[in-house]
């Protein structure tokens, strides 16, 4: 972090808002060290925050390592690898892409209690599509089960159709609904609306 603070003791007039990758900053020398900053408060999955608003560099410099501490990398690896060892099964997923249509359109009393899910229909559709035909993600030919990990992966490609304002966003609950629908499948009731049959 000394790299860090000697990085950003240039100047410390201005106000900065920083939401989702957005900088507002009336010194433009120091905007670009801002940007890399940003970029990197994007990642931290545990400790995430969506809008980050400071008066000055002193107080940037602080929320961006409080934020960096907020990280807990032995969750989040812990996440990543429960996702590569647990499977979908082809009709389960085929459930979670319809519902997943459905949701946007869900009576708002009905979408309060279930998870947020902010992937446009348009995205299910890029997972629809990289379902058969992603090179790297996809099933293997004539498999009936995907795993979480490539799920995940489907999930956050179709992503990268999103504005630069919504991409943070959809990123980290691309993130939760990939870490929610594998806790599903053992039984946990978050989630388990996108993936259970209707009777």
């Amino acid at each position: 972090m000394q790299g860090l603070a000697t990085l950003l003791q240039d100047d410390d007039r201005g106000t900065l808002n920083v939401r989702t990758g957005t900088v507002h900053y009336g010194i433009g020398g120091t905007a670009q060290a801002l940007w890399s900053i940003v970029e990197l408060v994007g990642v931290g999955r545990d400790g995430y925050k969506s809008e980050l608003k400071v008066m000055n560099v002193a107080d940037l410099l602080r929320e961006t390592v409080l934020l960096f501490q907020s990280y807990n990398m032995g969750n989040h690896l812990q996440m990543m690898s429960a996702l590569q060892n647990s499977f979908m099964s082809e009709s389960a997923f085929a459930q979670f892409l319809g519902k997943s249509r459905m949701y946007q359109f869900l009576p708002q009393k009905v979408k309060k209690s279930l998870p947020q899910m902010l992937m446009t229909d348009t995205q299910i559709g890029l997972v629809a599509r990289a379902y058969y035909n992603d090179e790297n993600f996809a099933p293997q030919q004539g498999a009936k089960e995907i795993s979480m990990w490539n799920v995940y992966n489907l999930l956050t490609g179709a992503n990268k159709s999103s504005y630069i304002d919504n991409f943070l966003d959809r990123s980290h609950n691309a993130s939760l609904l990939a870490d929610g629908l594998n806790r599903a499948l053992y039984g946990e009731n978050e989630y388990s609306w996108f993936i259970q049959q209707s009777l």
